[in-house]
């Protein structure tokens, strides 16, 4: 019996809303399959279907486990999980660059070494994140880190890829540009955000003025980015 409750925002494919488990008396998230045009089409469904169930079976304590999948009064699917909250990592790489912050460096290390560790563990079950950033890892307030938004992961072992270029595109390897994606994608984007950190701007973001996707695709593809020295 799920009370629906306020938004907290979207998150990929769908909506995240914040809901009210009354029989067990806490805070869930439910993440919502949208019905109306693309996003409500058979291959969105698909993919939101294919969201769940790989993260229902991953078992880490960076991935937010999935309570329950099913239709709401709406006929709209959704899977629920645990509410978290905290800090995108992010803002704890732009404060790790400030000399007046440097406390923040090691914590933005160790949640960089963590996120390594959920995509080590990942690739052991075979599934590819496809869409790793700063944006999709979130920080607890005690420091525990969470890879979140699992809607472009993909089985390996699956052979049907549409070759579709999918992710973001300051994170995305020169293959996943070309809509390609493996497991060496997701070693790329850890160290795209590591690039991040040291530079303070992903590999390809401009020095100045707003990102261009189509411009950030084309230059991935031609690479390399500037070195970091």
């Amino acid at each position: 019996d799920l009370a629906r409750e306020r938004p907290p925002g979207p998150a990929g494919m769908g909506l995240v809303v914040q809901v009210w488990d009354s029989l067990l008396r806490r805070p869930l998230a439910m993440k919502l399959q949208p019905t109306r045009g693309k996003d409500g089409s058979d291959e969105a469904v698909a993919r939101f279907l294919r969201e769940g169930r790989i993260a229902a079976q991953l078992r880490h304590p960076g991935v937010i486990p999935v309570h329950d999948l099913g239709l709401d009064e709406r006929g709209r699917l959704y899977f629920t999980m645990p509410l978290v909250e905290g800090r995108e990592l992010g803002q704890v790489l732009d404060r790790a660059r400030s000399a007046a912050r440097g406390g923040e460096l090691p914590r933005a290390l160790a949640a960089l070494a963590q996120v390594c560790d959920v995509v080590r563990y990942a690739h052991s079950r075979g599934v590819i994140h496809g869409d790793l950033k700063p944006s999709n890892v979130l920080l607890g307030p005690f420091d525990e880190v969470y890879v979140l938004d699992w809607g472009l992961a993909r089985l390996a072992s699956d052979d049907d890829h549409d070759g579709l270029v999918s992710g973001t595109p300051p994170y995305m390897s020169p293959e996943q540009a070309e809509g390609r994606v493996d497991f060496p994608s997701d070693v790329y984007a850890l160290g795209a955000m590591l690039y991040r950190l040291l530079a303070g701007r992903s590999p390809y973001s401009p020095r100045r003025g707003r990102e261009d996707p189509k411009k950030t695709l084309e230059l991935i593809k031609r690479g390399p980015p500037t070195p970091i020295e």
